[in-house]
C-alpha cells in the first residue's frame, strides 16, 4: 500500500512537471538556470522508461557549476530529444547485435574553461550504432531522418539546434559507426 501511494505521488509530480513543461517550453525568455536541475528533470521523465527497456542511464554531474541564461523547459526539450535519439540508437544496435555489452547512455555536465569565456558543457554519450559520415553532415537539416515514418519527423535535431543557438550556445556531434555517438552542447556562463 505504501508503494502504491509513493508511485501515485510520483505520477502527480510528473504530470505537474509535464504541464509546466508544455506551457513554458519554447518561450524566448532567459533566466538564470542550474543546468544540473534541467538534467535531473529530463532523466526523471525518462529514467523508468529506459530501465524497463534494459538501458542504463548514468549521470556524471559536475558540482557547483555556474549558472547559464536560458529557458530551462526549452533546454529540457533538447535533452529529452537527445536522450530519445540515444535510446533509439541503442535499440537499433541491439537488433543488429545480440552481444553482451549492456546498453548504456552517459549524461555528463562539466565546466569548460579552455577558452577565455567559461562555458558549461552537456554531453550525451551512447554506445549505439553510431552515425555514418555521409549522414552526419545532414543530421541538423529540417525533415532529414534515418528513422521510419512512424518513428520520427526529422525535426528533433534541427529544433534542438535552434533552441541551443537562441541561448548563444553550440551543439555538435561526434560519432563512429558501430561505436556510438557523443552529442555536446556548449552554453556560455551567465553574466
Amino acid at each position: 500500500a505504501n508503494e502504491i501511494m509513493n508511485q501515485a505521488e510520483r505520477m502527480v509530480q510528473i504530470i505537474e512537471h509535464i504541464r509546466m513543461f508544455a506551457g513554458e517550453s519554447g518561450k524566448p525568455e532567459h533566466r538564470p538556470v542550474h543546468i544540473n536541475n534541467v538534467v535531473r528533470s529530463s532523466t526523471d521523465l525518462l529514467g523508468t522508461q529506459f530501465r524497463s527497456r534494459g538501458i542504463e542511464l548514468k549521470c556524471e554531474l559536475a558540482e557547483e557549476l555556474p549558472l547559464i541564461s536560458a529557458n530551462p523547459f526549452s533546454l529540457e526539450e533538447v535533452l529529452i530529444n537527445l536522450l530519445v535519439n540515444a535510446r533509439d540508437a541503442l535499440e537499433e544496435g541491439a537488433k543488429a547485435d545480440s552481444g553482451s555489452e549492456p546498453a548504456q547512455i552517459l549524461l555528463r555536465t562539466l565546466l569548460d574553461e579552455a577558452d577565455s569565456e567559461k562555458r558549461v558543457r552537456i554531453e550525451v554519450i551512447d554506445s549505439g550504432v553510431g552515425i555514418p559520415e555521409h549522414v552526419l553532415d545532414r543530421v541538423f537539416d529540417p525533415f532529414y531522418t534515418t528513422k521510419g515514418p512512424d518513428r520520427g519527423t526529422g525535426l528533433g535535431l534541427s529544433i534542438s539546434k535552434a533552441i541551443v543557438e537562441a541561448f548563444d550556445g553550440e551543439i555538435y556531434i561526434q560519432s563512429v559507426p558501430g561505436s556510438g555517438t557523443t552529442v555536446t552542447i556548449s552554453l556560455p556562463v551567465s553574466q
